[in-house]
């Protein structure tokens, strides 16, 4: 057990005792009253709220009717929005509030303009309706929230909230969407803001804005290579990345198989202690995704510096059409022949579906793998001949 945990324990032994005391003293030194005393508090069943926005109600309608960008409109609260395939109104959530992540189902119903519905039929908050209506109002919107609340499990304490409490977290919510409908930005600047939502949890900042949405708009950066950064910057590693690690032993043990599985694959090594408990306290924060893990390494100095990849028979890059597929995609975003260690981890990762053809596209157009192509002819050392494509293998 940890000195935070211990700590904990400690804390709440010692409330426990102070309200224990406190409930024997006030039966003690009170008149008895003629009814009991409930002194519990009453969980909350209802929550009503209402507020007029400066926003045209179609566009904030439609806000709040886009279910999968919630991620970035609240990006401290909402981690993930996932369609079920077979039911189009119907949503995976994981969601986080002070350090608690909860994994909901809940079917989003739209009546456009004028009312939307979320019902949520699995999860801690089970039952849990939800009703938003939109009216015009003097040029402006009405919106209105009904709240039916029903909650259990880790979700329980937060139907004990002061009613004073909820409302403002309401507000609070309502104003990021208004924010989020009103943001005058082009598609390159708007692009970079859910950038910054999605990796740093925030909005963007001037400075940031003016430098990526320019680097976009002259196509001297792509969308990959943005995240790539942002991921990579202090303020990630420091303020996100850093916050809320775990012991490794809290880690399970598929966490742990699966960030080693990209080690190996990927730097031929296994997972150090130091990334297995950055990384997965990321994965199972939500924080980061193994997409995102994967894509990280590939795009890493190590990989870059790694020497020559010896762990396949040259045939196998001959024969294999997903390796192939690599090969021939490398050579036709960056006019260079890829390294046998681009081939297999590309390869890997390609044949299994854990990477498309466009995610490819985007990590072989980062600016760190200038070098790593050769443009040779075929009796240059290390080339591995593969006349069919009219270029090498490289071993390294």
């Amino acid at each position: 057990m940890n000195k935070t945990n211990k700590k904990f324990i400690i804390f709440y032994l010692v409330l426990s005792v102070i309200v224990f005391t406190a409930l024997i003293y006030i039966d003690s030194s009170l008149e008895k009253p003629s009814r009991e005393l409930n002194l519990a508090p009453l969980p909350l069943a209802t929550i009503s709220y209402s507020k007029i926005v400066d926003v045209d109600k179609e566009v904030i309608f439609n806000t709040f009717a886009d279910f999968k960008n919630y991620p970035h409109i609240l990006p401290n609260n909402i981690l993930s929005v996932t369609n079920i395939p077979e039911k189009q109104s119907v949503y995976d959530i994981s969601l986080t509030q002070m350090g608690i992540i909860a994994k909901l189902k809940a079917e989003h119903i739209i009546e456009p303009y004028h009312k939307q519905v979320i019902e949520v039929i699995d999860g801690d908050a089970q039952g849990t309706t939800i009703t938003q209506t939109f009216e015009p109002y003097d040029n402006k919107t009405k919106i209105s929230i009904d709240i039916d609340l029903k909650t259990r499990g880790i979700l329980l304490p937060f139907s004990y909230l002061p009613i004073i409490n909820a409302n403002h977290a309401i507000d609070t919510i309502v104003q990021s969407f208004v924010e989020y409908s009103t943001r005058s930005y082009t598609l390159n600047e708007k692009i970079v803001d859910d950038l910054y939502r999605e990796t740093l949890l925030r909005p963007v900042d001037i400075h940031g804005l003016i430098k990526y949405s320019t680097l976009l708009e002259e196509e001297k950066i792509t969308i990959e290579e943005i995240r790539n950064e942002l991921l990579n910057s202090e303020e990630y590693q420091s303020n996100i990345l850093h916050v809320d690690l775990k012991d490794i032993s809290d880690l399970s043990e598929d966490t742990k198989n699966s960030i080693d599985e990209l080690y190996d694959i990927i730097l031929r090594r296994n997972a150090d202690t130091n990334a297995l408990q950055v990384f997965g306290s990321a994965l199972e924060n939500g924080r980061m995704s193994l997409s995102d893990i994967r894509k990280t390494l590939l795009v890493s100095d190590e990989f870059h510096s790694l020497p020559l990849e010896h762990r396949e028979r040259p045939e196998t890059y001959r024969t294999n059409e997903y390796w192939q597929t690599v090969h021939l995609t490398y050579f036709e975003v960056n006019t260079l022949y890829p390294t046998a260690k681009i081939i297999r981890a590309y390869g890997i990762f390609f044949e299994r579906g854990d990477l498309t053809l466009n995610e490819m596209k985007e990590l072989f157009e980062h600016s760190s793998y200038d070098t790593i192509g050769v443009k040779v002819e075929y009796n240059a050392p290390g080339c591995i001949q593969e006349q069919s494509l009219k270029g090498c293998f490289y071993g390294r």
